[in-house]
């Protein structure tokens, strides 16, 4: 039985994940009131065809990042209540990783990126598939996001009693100095704006009901590996 939390600590949760709130739906509430305010208090006649869909371009643009900062942040308020832990199944690497596309591409539509399945054992493994789901699907994003219309690949093996899977954009990725940024506050400030700008707090945390760990590589691109005990 996990230990009862403290009023002082639940006031503590409370308050990061408003913080979080605040720090990331913002921005994109100010750029809506903003646009919206301008369309509402201007004469829609007087604006060029040009104008209008450039108006319509940055509010779609500020709807995407809404819905998606929205999307995580419930992601992870449900991961945080290890709502997706304990539920370990048997499936293929390739099946899993598949399934993964597939959900990946129903939650990202305009994603576009090719996701390509590298050469992966075709093994089947006991794990918690829909936490591991998670995880990788919020790799991809940031990969796709990175990549900008590169491909991304997917990779997958298993060594003894760990299965690792990998996502890796063809891009630019994200930089060194980002990225030792983000393993330095992984071992410390888990609620840091910017592992939530690259939805690393979610995968952090699916890896610790896992039991796992998460690894990043530098060279062409950004590979992010998962690494779980099967």
């Amino acid at each position: 039985m996990q230990p009862t939390k403290t009023a002082a600590q639940l006031q503590e949760e409370k308050e990061k994940i408003i913080s979080l709130l605040l720090h990331d739906l913002r921005p994109p509430l100010q750029v809506l009131r903003f646009l919206t305010g301008h369309l509402a208090g201007s004469n829609g006649a007087s604006m060029s065809p040009e104008m209008i869909q450039a108006y319509m371009q940055e509010l779609n643009m500020a709807v995407e990042e809404l819905v998606q900062s929205s999307s995580a942040i419930f992601t992870w308020l449900e991961v945080q209540r290890d709502r997706f832990a304990g539920k370990p199944q048997e499936i293929s690497i390739s099946g899993l990783l598949q399934k993964t596309i597939q959900q990946f591409k129903e939650d990202v539509p305009n994603n576009s990126s090719e996701l390509v399945v590298d050469a992966t054992q075709d093994v089947s493994v006991m794990i918690d598939a829909p936490a591991v789901q998670v995880a990788l699907i919020q790799l991809l994003r940031n990969a796709t996001t990175a990549a900008k219309g590169s491909p991304v690949r997917l990779h997958g093996r298993k060594e003894g009693s760990w299965l690792y899977l990998s996502v890796q954009d063809s891009g630019k990725g994200i930089s060194e100095k980002v990225t030792e940024s983000i393993k330095a506050h992984l071992k410390g400030d888990m609620y840091h704006p910017l592992l939530y700008r690259y939805g690393y707090r979610i995968v952090v945390k699916v890896m610790e009901l896992l039991g796992g760990a998460v690894q990043f590589t530098i060279g062409q691109g950004t590979t992010a590996t998962l690494a779980i005990p099967v």
